[in-house]
């Protein structure tokens, strides 16, 4: 059984799923507010409780304030976050390459839970996390959100995004695609980063230590080895003959973000800032970027995976 909330959503046009409180405003500000701007009804579902995870005043207030607006609801789901479930995600190491027991009812119920958001919502627009970074909690939210949000067309837009400051670290990104074996049209083939090694190993600690998930040098240097093995297994992946989701890159630029992205994103490091920065000229050639990864329905024909349905989901559709 989900929240006695989920009973009372009301129908909206863009549903937004963060594994955190932060994720979505991190990753998809520009966005949030181009959608509240132009009158769209949208939901924020958060999946898993942020209790012992610090952030600053400035940025948890104007998340709230965001949250308040007219056309703006909040799903809480409340899901226990990765360290109340196993003590082997106290490591950083445990948080990007391990996968507990206790992770499984979690993923069954965000399932559930995300099934029925989509069925009460009929929302247009859904905007997934792609799990850049492999923290578990984010892992199990795009797979829990995956499998809800099935590709069928039918009108209904399904979109992946970048976790952010994750995302900012060369070659990140290229790591989760070949992760989830995404394929790729030939003229997005250049959107899968090839970065090298060793700007990702100069890198690669950025985003866990500004969410507190690396602490310190020793930290980092056992992580080390970590990145670099998942960088090597990158390597195999071809764009063209992915066996995963069939995705289609969708670039949102501007020479500048809208006023309102800092109350969202809050305060970062200047390094994050900096990254940011090169980030959006790469992949945008303007100063301010964010991108998406379009789903696209998966071709009998290809052979290519597709998470099945929820079970009753077709049903509820027809």
């Amino acid at each position: 059984m989900g929240p006695p909330e989920v009973a009372r959503l009301q129908p909206c046009d863009s549903v937004y799923v963060s594994p955190h409180a932060d994720d979505v405003f991190l990753s998809c500000p520009a966005r949030l507010l181009q959608d509240q701007a132009r009158g769209a009804k949208i939901l924020v579902v958060t999946l898993f409780d942020d209790a012992g995870r610090s952030r600053p005043a400035a940025s948890a207030d104007g998340r709230a304030s965001f949250l308040a607006r007219p056309g703006v609801q909040h799903l809480d789901v409340g899901l226990p976050a990765a360290h109340a479930r196993d003590p082997a995600y106290a490591t950083f190491r445990g948080l990007t390459e391990g996968r507990q027991a206790a992770d499984e009812g979690c993923l069954g119920r965000a399932v559930e839970l995300l099934a029925d958001v989509g069925h009460r919502t009929r929302a247009r627009e859904v905007y997934l996390p792609l799990g850049v970074g492999q923290h578990i909690d984010h892992r199990l939210a795009h797979e829990a959100s995956r499998s809800a949000f099935p590709p069928r067309g039918g009108g209904r837009n399904v979109f992946l995004y970048e976790e952010r400051p994750e995302a900012f670290v060369p070659g990140a990104v290229r790591v989760r695609l070949s992760q989830v074996g995404a394929r790729l049209p030939p003229g997005a083939v250049e959107a899968a980063d090839r970065a090298g090694l060793a700007r990702l190993l100069v890198r690669f600690h950025v985003a866990p230590t500004f969410r507190g998930d690396l602490k310190g040098w020793g930290d980092r240097l056992r992580s080390a080895a970590l990145a670099a093995r998942q960088w090597r297994e990158s390597r195999a992946w071809h764009p063209l003959k992915g066996f995963g989701p069939r995705l289609q890159p969708v670039v949102d630029a501007a020479a500048e973000p809208p006023p309102e992205v800092r109350d969202l994103i809050g305060p970062r490091s200047g390094v994050v800032e900096k990254l940011g920065r090169a980030y959006s000229v790469a992949v945008g050639g303007q100063a301010y970027v964010e991108r998406y990864w379009l789903l696209l329905p998966a071709r009998d024909a290809d052979g290519l995976e597709s998470l099945p349905a929820v079970v009753g989901e077709e049903s509820r559709d027809a």
